[in-house]
């Protein structure tokens, strides 16, 4: 039941964010570092279409200029972010950066695996046979979704509320 599962990310008194893994999820993100360090090297890439997506896509000299004065500053702030997941994935607490650095790094992958999956909103991802090869790249979708979403809610806590609100 959902209401009785532990969060995974939990914003402390102290305004860092307590992780709450088991072990075999910290296991799984223990392999993506890598993984995805690989896929961000390798380019543009149709799996990589939606981490990069053109910034003009109606005029193709605009858009080659932006990749051309962009594209290493992108490539360079997601290895940032993987060196510091990669640093903090056994640690039981977080700064808001480092969280903020997990979440970006589960969501990119996510998109990554939702363009290979072909995911979308008319069907369940795990709608699938349970002999279907592509069932582990799948059950990674829902796990890296729960952890985008509950980091996302963890992070959320430590908002000033709205004036007037």
């Amino acid at each position: 039941m959902a209401l009785l599962r532990r969060r995974r990310f939990t914003r402390t008194s102290g305004g860092d964010y307590q992780v709450r893994l088991r072990d075999e999820e910290r296991a799984i993100l223990a392999t993506l570092p890598d993984q995805f360090d690989a896929l961000v090297s390798s380019g543009a890439t149709p799996a990589t279409v939606r981490l990069f997506p053109p910034a003009y896509s109606d005029q193709p000299e605009f858009d080659a200029e932006y990749r051309r004065l962009m594209g290493d500053e992108l490539v360079r702030r997601r290895r940032a972010a993987l060196a510091t997941v990669r640093g903090t994935l056994g640690r039981d607490r977080l700064t808001e950066d480092e969280l903020q650095a997990w979440v970006g790094m589960c969501n990119d992958l996510r998109l990554v695996l939702g363009t290979l999956l072909d995911v979308s909103e008319d069907r369940d991802v795990l709608d699938v046979d349970r002999s279907a090869e592509d069932l582990p790249q799948r059950v990674l979708y829902v796990l890296l979704s729960e952890i985008v979403d509950e980091g996302v809610h963890a992070l959320a806590q430590g908002l000033a509320p709205r004036a007037g609100a």
